[in-house]
């Protein structure tokens, strides 16, 4: 195979060998086209095949109108002359395959300038492969470098006098944006002997570059196309290239018959529009327009549908839609617009034949919604991921439709097998991860495309959650507690009573991975005035093993029996799968009395003295034995509170209760007696003989 070379053009509207190239007016679509051709890839393929007749050297360039020719075409939405309705696509040509050409260097080259010109780009180039012949010239290609890479190119089988008067060329070229040589397409670029008593002739070159596609890989995509100068589909050559077996050709447009010189097929005749009037030194061929020589089929993975594909209802003959009149110029139509008509029947013997290849499929595979990094068991821990059809077209039918496969592995559950196109925004699906049991969860979640060709067929995102254990609440860090009792016991009016510490934990699961705690809210009833808890409610939240630390008060201002209870709401920390925790119930009592009223009558008199003095000197007491400091013992700190306060009364006793002055001189007489008194000693006496 001999390789072929990219040589990008572009030139300035001038001049180019001796030809002038018109300037192309510029409308709105060709505006669109433009713009279309600055994105690289964007859009299906044109593939175009035309007979220029620029085999002389004297006329080896586009001649005057061609630009006209070339623009319409890229302008043109393509539509299948046997059926109803079009394809809706229109844009500019990717790939020009030329017969009648003089050389690559001069045919070529000048094509490529044309083409850069009219759409304001430098993106077309020419292929330098010059074929043999034996007259008229060989043949040649230009293509959009933006759109299609020309990987190779070949010259197919051997001229001479009784058999192949010119070599065909090969042409290997992928679209770009594509790695798989599976998206790859071979151009077969033919001008075949003429006139009807050469079908012998046309047979060689038919068994020729059928031979030679038998040697492609398996299932390749072949487009056969070029000036075949067949009369009909049963013409040797053509037969034989229709004929099961590898490299096996299909008619797009499914016209067989005798196509010379019959009006049922005038909507698909390319030869020849010439109208001489127009351009009497043209020179071109007679006879109006009555055959259909030019041509592509395709091979049978072309004709599919999948992956690289023609495209239904894309093929038309340039110009001609049945109108003219058989055996007459072009123009006797009105198969485009009349300066397109004019174009045409002035510089040309042959129709150019178009039509629109679609690309494969592209997936993109990604995550649009990531997995939480955290989840509580039973929590949902889910991630989206989208599918895209991302092949660079501008209509639906212009690429391959995109089926794949979504699994998952390791913790995943989900699996979902679809179809979507590039017109749609692509489809979503939720994954989700396995979270019954604590700990780290991961899977790979993979798409695989199956639609032949696709690019990026295949792709694989991880995903990852650390499943926690709900929290557990409790007052005691070992071992789960959620209700405590506090009792203050019998504190003095006024006394200054010590706040006692609540701890409120969360206990660790024996996982090892626990959900923090919140404490949403505290409500307390009873005398909470009196008996105050004090922790802070709300964020952030008590991490495992972890506690917050409140405090318990007991106010002395009123005397009197209190109780009070609080519920500790709480629940797991803010994660997916968070509930709501069983509250906690702290109760909490105490009294206050007045200092010294040891039998607890609401009145500090003898009565409580007399008890006083009863446990004197006695440890392990309490307040209802006269311990009233706190310290276990009855001291005369304690007598010493109880005279401070002798005498006094609750307020709601009545006045009478109020001790009498010889009362008051009893007990200050007692405090002089009590602090006297000494435990009693053992005594050692010595015993004498007498």
């Amino acid at each position: 195979m001999t390789g072929g070379t990219d040589i990008p053009v572009c030139v300035s509207d001038s001049a180019r060998n001796g030809v002038t190239v018109p300037h192309l007016k510029t409308t709105k679509l060709s505006c669109l086209i433009a713009a279309c051709l600055a994105a690289p890839a964007l859009g299906q393929l044109r593939v175009v095949t035309m007979n220029s007749s620029n085999f002389d050297s004297a006329n080896s360039g586009p001649r005057t109108g061609m630009s006209t020719i070339l623009s319409a075409i890229g302008s043109t939405v393509s539509d299948d002359p046997t059926r109803p309705g079009n394809s809706g696509i229109a844009r500019p040509i990717d790939v020009l395959c030329l017969q009648e050409v003089n050389a690559a260097a001069t045919t070529g080259a000048a094509y490529a300038a044309l083409l850069n010109s009219i759409y304001s780009t430098n993106t077309y180039s020419f292929g330098t492969l010059n074929g043999a012949t034996t007259g008229n010239g060989t043949q040649g290609i230009i293509y959009n470098n933006a759109t299609v890479q020309l990987l190779g190119s070949a010259t197919i089988g051997v001229t001479s006098i009784s058999g192949m008067p010119r070599q065909e060329l090969r042409y290997q070229l992928r679209p770009v944006g594509y790695s798989s040589a599976a998206a790859d397409f071979y151009i077969y670029n033919g001008h075949w002997k003429s006139s009807s008593g050469d079908q012998a002739r046309r047979l060689v070159e038919a068994q020729t570059i059928k031979a030679n596609a038998a040697t492609l890989p398996a299932n390749s995509n072949v487009i056969y196309l070029g000036d075949m100068n067949v009369f009909g589909s049963t013409d040797d050559g053509y037969e034989h290239l229709m004929a099961a077996g590898v490299g096996q050709a299909f008619d797009p447009i499914a016209t067989p018959g005798s196509w010379d010189g019959s009006a049922t097929f005038k909507n698909v005749h390319t030869q020849s529009p010439w109208d001489a009037s127009l351009n009497p030194g043209f020179n071109g061929a007679t006879g109006g327009m009555d055959s259909r020589f030019d041509q592509q089929i395709v091979t049978a993975n072309l004709n599919d549908a999948e992956g690289v594909a023609y495209i239904t209802n894309s093929y038309f003959v340039m110009g001609n839609n049945g109108s003219h009149q058989l055996d007459q110029p072009l123009t006797t139509g009105t198969g485009a617009a009349p300066a397109v008509l004019a174009a045409l029947a002035s510089i040309l013997d042959h129709l150019p034949v178009s039509a629109d290849y679609q690309l494969p499929a592209k997936m993109a595979f990604t995550k649009t919604i990531a997995e939480p990094a955290q989840v509580i068991v039973g929590g949902s821990a889910t991630a989206t991921f989208k599918v895209q059809n991302t092949a660079p077209v501008l209509t639906a039918n212009g690429a391959d439709e995109l089926d794949y496969l979504v699994s998952t592995s390791g913790n995943g559950v989900g699996s979902f097998s679809s179809t979507t196109n590039t017109t749609n925004a692509g489809n979503n699906h939720i994954v989700a991860l396995s979270t019954s049991t604590p700990g780290v969860k991961s899977a790979i979640v993979s798409a695989t495309a199956s639609s032949q060709a696709a690019e990026g067929a295949a792709a694989s995102i991880s995903l990852s959650t650390t499943v926690l254990a709900h929290a557990t609440p409790s007052f005691d860090p070992a071992v789960t507690t959620t209700t405590r009792t506090i009792d203050f016991g019998i504190h003095g009016r006024g006394e200054a009573i010590p706040a006692i510490q609540v701890l409120l934990n969360n206990r660790a699961d024996p996982s090892g991975f626990t959900a923090g705690l919140d404490l949403d809210s505290v409500n307390g009833t009873g005398s909470t005035a009196q008996l105050a808890l004090a922790i802070a409610a709300g964020a952030p939240s008590i991490a495992a093993g972890a506690n917050r630390e409140g405090s318990v008060s007991f106010a002395s201002g009123t005397i009197g029996s209190f109780s009070s209870t609080y519920s500790l709401a709480t629940s797991d920390q803010d994660l997916p799968g968070a509930i709501n925790l069983s509250a906690l119930t702290l109760n909490l009592t105490g009294r206050i009395a007045l200092p010294g009223d040891a039998n607890l009558d609401n009145a500090v008199n003898l009565d409580d003295f007399t008890i006083l003095a009863s446990s004197f000197g006695s440890s392990g007491q309490i307040w209802q034995s006269g311990e009233f400091t706190h310290d276990g013992s009855v001291t005369l700190d304690d007598f010493t509170l109880l005279a401070a306060n002798f005498g006094a009364i609750s307020s709601d006793l009545p006045r009478s209760a109020i001790p009498e002055p010889t009362g008051i001189a009893l007990i200050a007489s007692s405090a002089v007696l009590l602090s006297t008194r000494h435990p009693r000693r053992a005594v050692s006496r010595r015993r004498t003989r007498g």
